[in-house]
């Protein structure tokens, strides 16, 4: 039920969403491991620019030699479209990058391959790649180039901020 058009959109969308990834679940494989409510959602400036943690899932597991690995989920959907795998390559890296600065537990370490990005239309997941490192830095010289430009850029007429 809706009570408006946007209302009647959203639920459709919503409804999509749900049967691509029950569709996708099928494909998709990920770790063991204990998957939990994600705790908070991290701020982080990078570079002048305030960029949001907030996975879907928070992830740990102890390894053999009883360290604690910890990661993050990403559900991603687009209506009809597949996510680029260079885009779902980058948040798992982001991810990653976030958790090496701002671990969930204390004395965990993150572990590529529990941070995941996971496309609801396909099913494929994307962990941090190796380069995950390279990827931060890359996404930290994005966030300095934005936090340079961004009190150029004019607000578009009658926005509301």
């Amino acid at each position: 039920m809706a009570t408006s058009d946007f209302e009647a959109n959203q639920n459709d969308f919503n409804a999509d969403y749900i049967e691509s990834f029950v569709a996708a679940f099928p494909a998709m494989s990920i770790p063991t491991c204990e998957m939990m409510p994600v705790p908070s959602q991290g701020r982080i400036n990078i570079n002048g620019t305030t960029v949001v943690y907030n996975p879907d899932v928070a992830v740990a597991r102890t390894t053999i030699r009883n360290t604690r690995k910890v990661g993050g989920i990403f559900l991603r959907y687009a209506k009809n479209d597949e996510l680029p795998e260079v885009a779902a390559g980058f948040q798992s890296a982001f991810a990653f990058g976030f958790l090496k600065a701002n671990p969930f537990e204390p004395e965990a370490e993150p572990e590529h391959k529990l941070c995941i990005t996971i496309d609801g239309n396909s099913g494929r997941v994307t962990e941090a790649p190796s380069k995950a490192g390279y990827l931060w830095k890359e996404m930290e010289a994005a966030c300095a180039d934005i936090a340079e430009r961004w009190p150029l850029i004019q607000p578009p007429p009658n926005a509301v901020f």
